[in-house]
């Protein structure tokens, strides 16, 4: 009997040990991403390729204001970091932009600012009410992402969370009334919540549960 509950209590302690980091290839899949707008284009997902803004292969329309929600993540508690690989196809520089965001538990949405990048942070800014819809200051400096670039993967620090605050990040785009171009497009997504989160386990952790529950049954049966 002693046996028994040794082998329960190995498949329960790794049913709890889940992973920390979640990544989304969106070469594989929308990561359970949703697209939202109120003007203009909206994000488009590409099966095998990524997230850009507005439909495959066009120009994304004057006037947009759409942003790219990600499922929701729970925290463990502390610090949590998100990194991003996506490069930008001649977004008009300077008068349309995109911009990272969260909020928490369904509450207002937070602007992420420059200086909570540790690699390859904003690179233009935007002005009058695309700055406005973005949170990012009219024609403040290195505040939003604008231009051409060629892939390069961010990383940002998105401050500190409460163990159980549920925790969405936001891709916020916005243009003006004029030029239309390609825009932004996001091709991975990766979270560090620093603890147990989402209920998602590693791949070995699946293994240590198979091997617990394998190792419960066998030794009850003697």
């Amino acid at each position: 009997m002693k046996t028994c509950f040794l082998a329960a209590g190995l498949a329960v302690f790794a049913a709890t040990a889940q992973a920390a980091v979640i990544s989304h290839n969106f070469t594989l899949s929308n990561g359970g991403f949703t697209a939202s707008s109120t003007g203009g284009s909206n994000w488009t997902y590409v099966p095998g390729m990524h997230w850009k803004t507005g439909a495959d292969a066009a120009n994304y329309a004057d006037g947009t204001r759409t942003e790219l929600l990600s499922p929701t993540f729970t925290a463990a508690g502390g610090a949590i970091n998100v990194s991003f690989t996506h490069f930008s196809n001649n977004t008009e520089l300077t008068w349309d932009g995109g911009a990272l965001a969260y909020s928490v538990n369904s509450g207002a949405i937070t602007y992420v600012g420059n200086a909570s990048f540790t690699a390859n942070g904003y690179n233009s800014s935007v002005r009058g009410a695309e700055a406005t819809y973005l949170g990012s200051g009219d024609s403040a400096p290195n505040s939003v992402f604008s231009g051409t670039f060629s892939s390069q993967t961010s990383t940002a620090n998105l401050g500190t969370f409460n163990a159980g605050d549920q925790v969405q990040v936001l891709f916020r785009f916005a243009t003006d009334g004029s030029v239309e171009r390609i825009g932004w497009h996001l091709t991975d997504f990766t979270i560090d919540t620093g603890g147990p989160t989402n209920g998602i386990p590693e791949p070995s952790t699946i293994s240590l549960i198979a091997a617990g529950a394998a190792l419960m049954f066998l030794r009850c049966r003697k």
